[in-house]
């Protein structure tokens, strides 16, 4: 969505940002995506998989959501046997 408005903004006052018009004048990364408008779906292809992988650290695996030594949150943690009961 904010693409699309930088794009209107683009068109309606003559500028470039995002390259969206255009490659910048200089040697970049988007040489090496090919031409207008490949290469922008190659910068977002680019930026999706370098946010999955800075992403990946802070992922629950499901190995260890399973496990014993798993943390237990909300109505689960209340239902467990072993977790320590309010006695109020």
């Amino acid at each position: 969505m904010y693409a699309v408005l930088v794009a209107c903004f683009d068109f309606f006052f003559g500028t470039n940002y995002l390259y969206l018009r255009n490659k910048p004048a200089s040697a970049s990364l988007l040489n090496a995506m090919g031409q207008w408008p490949i290469y922008i779906l190659g910068a977002d292809l680019l930026a999706l998989i370098i946010f999955l992988a800075m992403a990946m650290p802070f992922r629950e695996s499901k190995v260890h959501a399973t496990g014993s030594q798993a943390i237990k949150h909300g109505s689960e943690a209340s239902n467990d046997a072993n977790y320590p009961q309010d006695q109020s």
